[in-house]
């Protein structure tokens, strides 16, 4: 159960992942209940808002195929992997004021979906990274997928979905670990590409220094979104994930966004009664637009610090105070985050089923 800004949801799934490089076979199915709320934009600037209720039910398959080659190195490691899903969403009330340019995104309909890629993958080990001192298993690798897809909408023209995305991650000696991430996606409609989105990031994480007793590491993730031939309806917003850090409002809305997050933690050497003590400093750049990336509009911003305090004897064993101020929001505001860090995330280097991009 979860209640994210505007939607809440509840339900039940369950799966096996592709969790290792010598992993056969992933499935998994899930069922869940949504109640929406969807904002609907129009050219005079005013807004509505009409909630909808929905259900998922979600089933997927897939399956590894290892690749014979005669170099050591890429042994049981490089693969061929291919899967199915089908996701059949039903909605089951939808209110009046849904506008009638979007009456047939909320439709009941069946969305069946594949990938086929190829993907090599490994793992070293590495300390202070998100913990403090235990060995930590570090992805590395390469990713190149082929997503297609068919939607099926009750009473309404099909359409075809294509995807491709890609990845690649690896730890430099000299620089420190290093990944890359691409996709881009679109909807055919009679041949019409429709509702496509193109995203793209890089993530640089530093060598750990070490300043006498003091462990330091820098983390810096630069993000991009675009989004093509969306619907009117269709914004995508500002958020945490943007390196405005704890962001709740939906108020920075548009259909492309580009951000900066940067985030150094200093390790201590300090422990009392068990407890183990970092201290943070964050920075988030962002801008979004109703129409393509454009530098020249407003970047806005954030500031912030903590502390995280960890003890791995404890069943919650991390607690994280933090404060973040946002000098230019519509209505500049500081705010204090208890329990909260945000914590970069590293690819994986392979599918554990298909979906299409995110828009979001």
């Amino acid at each position: 159960f979860s209640t994210p800004s505007g939607v809440s949801q509840n339900g039940v799934s369950i799966s096996k992942s592709f969790y290792s490089p010598l992993t056969k076979w992933n499935a998994g199915a899930e069922y869940f209940d949504y109640t929406k709320d969807v904002i609907s934009y129009y050219s005079d600037d005013s807004t509505s808002t009409a909630r909808i209720k929905y259900n998922t039910e979600d089933v997927w398959a897939g399956k590894a195929f290892r690749v014979k080659t005669k170099y050591r190195v890429y042994r049981d490691r490089l693969k061929i992997f291919t899967s199915v899903r089908v996701i059949q969403t039903n909605y089951t009330a939808r209110n009046k004021q849904l506008p009638v340019f979007n009456q047939d995104d909320y439709k009941t309909n069946t969305f069946y979906l594949a990938d086929v890629g190829v993907s090599f993958r490994s793992y070293y080990k590495e300390k202070y990274l998100f913990k403090f001192g235990n060995n930590e298993d570090i992805p590395e690798g390469v990713m190149v997928a082929y997503i297609p897809g068919y939607r099926h909408i009750a009473g309404y023209k099909d359409l075809l979905y294509s995807a491709i995305e890609a990845r690649q991650g690896k730890f430099y000696p000299k620089i420190g670990y290093l990944s890359f991430d691409a996709g881009f996606g679109t909807f055919f409609n009679s041949n019409k590409a429709q509702q496509g989105v193109l995203s793209f990031g890089i993530t640089h994480i530093t060598k750990k220094w070490n300043i006498r007793k003091f462990g330091i590491r820098h983390y810096t993730l630069l993000k991009a979104k675009q989004g093509f031939n969306r619907q009117p309806d269709e914004q995508i917003y500002l958020s945490t994930e943007d390196g405005l850090y704890n962001l709740t409002t939906h108020e920075l809305s548009g259909i492309s966004k580009l951000s900066l997050s940067l985030n150094t933690v200093v390790y201590t050497p300090y422990k009392l009664l068990g407890f183990n003590f970092a201290i943070f400093v964050y920075a988030g750049f962002a801008t979004i637009t109703p129409n393509s990336i454009n530098l020249r509009n407003t970047i806005y911003q954030a500031f912030g610090a903590g502390i995280m305090v960890r003890n791995d004897h404890l069943i919650i064993n991390n607690i994280r105070l933090s404060f973040t101020y946002y000098p230019n929001l519509p209505v500049p505001v500081g705010k204090f985050n208890p329990y909260w860090f945000y914590r970069i995330s590293l690819p994986e280097f392979i599918m554990d089923k298909p979906e299409a991009l995110n828009y979001d």
